[in-house]
C-alpha cells in the first residue's frame, strides 16, 4: 500500500463515520495538541504530557495545567524536572574544527566563559 493509498484509506474511514453516525469510544493522538471546546490539550505518545509548559491550557480564568507523561505534576515539579531535562540534554558544539557533544550544563558553563563585558 503506498503513501497516497494510505490517505485515500483513512478518507474512506472518516467519510464511513459520517455517514453512519458512528462515534469512537476511544480514540487518542499520539503526539500534539488538540483544542476542543476551548481547552488545548498536549499529547506525547497517548498520554497528556508537556515538558515545555503546561499541558492543558485553558481560555477562561481556570489555572493551567502541569502533565508529565499522563500524571498531573505541580509547577514547581514541572519546572524542576524540565531544568533536568535541560541540564542532562546532550548537545554538539563545534570548535575550531572540533566536534565535541557536553550536557546542557556544562554548555551553560561554556557560554559563561566565552561571554564577554
Amino acid at each position: 500500500m503506498g503513501r497516497y493509498d494510505i490517505f485515500r484509506y483513512m478518507d474512506n474511514f472518516f467519510d464511513n463515520m459520517i455517514v453512519n453516525n458512528y462515534i469512537p469510544t476511544t480514540f487518542y493522538y499520539d503526539q500534539g495538541s488538540v483544542v476542543k471546546d476551548g481547552i488545548k490539550t498536549y499529547y506525547d505518545k497517548g498520554k497528556v504530557s508537556r515538558l515545555g509548559g503546561p499541558a492543558i491550557i485553558y481560555d477562561d480564568d481556570r489555572e493551567d495545567e502541569y502533565w508529565v507523561d499522563g500524571k498531573k505534576i505541580s509547577k514547581e515539579d514541572h519546572d524542576k524536572l524540565l531544568q533536568e531535562y535541560e541540564d542532562n540534554k546532550i548537545h554538539t558544539i563545534y570548535i575550531d574544527g572540533i566536534t565535541k557533544e557536553v550536557t546542557g550544563k556544562k554548555l551553560k558553563l561554556i557560554n559563561e566563559l566565552l561571554k564577554t563585558d
